[in-house]
């Protein structure tokens, strides 16, 4: 019996070790047609960039895949090989963490299915947000008189407020990983000196 019982605990042990050093990711991609088949997807690191460090993948009918080891977390743009293609395919940042990342290439790609890109994809989604709004308000500014483009502007500057509290926010809510800290080099420099001095005393990064 006691044989039997300390077998168990070392095949616990053994399955317990191995589900945790799997570090293995999938990027599981969809295209919205087949017109796409034949080309490939670039998978470029964002920092640290050689061109050994760039993978591909071909596109198979409307989908493609990447995978690999992914020993700690990256972000990775996701690019269309053809220029004329990269005009209808959305860059996408992914973060090459362990796990089934899904990947919608599109007008506005996505990415989700483990922690960090779920995270990341909130982050785009509003960002997009605030993009159309101030897009929609630069248009609506070109063609009014005097008058209105006062309230315009008034508008112009609270929507700008909120975009930068909407991204501080999000760097003090994501302060220890890599996708708040992405955020921090590329929108902190909009930040308040309050909001940067928080980010110092709290010492995000």
């Amino acid at each position: 019996m006691r044989s039997i019982l300390s077998f168990s605990f070392v095949l616990y042990i053994v399955l317990f070790v191995r589900c945790n050093s799997d570090k293995s990711y999938v990027i599981i991609g969809s295209v919205p047609t087949s017109n796409y088949k034949g080309e490939y997807v670039y998978m470029i690191p964002m920092d640290h960039y050689s061109k050994e460090r760039v993978d591909s993948a071909l596109i198979a009918d409307s989908s493609f895949v990447f995978k690999g080891k992914a020993d700690s977390a990256e972000i990775f743009i996701l690019r269309a090989q053809k220029p004329l293609s990269r005009f209808e395919l959305q860059d996408i940042l992914v973060v090459k963490e362990p796990g089934k990342i899904h990947v919608r290439f599109d007008e506005r790609s996505s990415a989700g299915g483990t922690v960090l890109n779920n995270t990341l994809q909130r982050w785009k989604v509003g960002k997009e947000s605030f993009d159309d709004r101030f897009n929609s308000l630069s248009i609506e500014f070109s063609k009014a008189d005097s008058i209105r483009k006062i309230s315009l502007s008034a508008k112009s500057d609270s929507l700008r407020k909120a975009n930068v509290d909407f991204h501080f926010n999000f760097v003090k809510n994501n302060r220890n990983n890599i996708a708040g800290k992405l955020v921090y080099r590329m929108a902190g420099t909009s930040f308040t000196e309050a909001q940067k001095k928080q980010i110092e005393d709290n010492r995000l990064y």
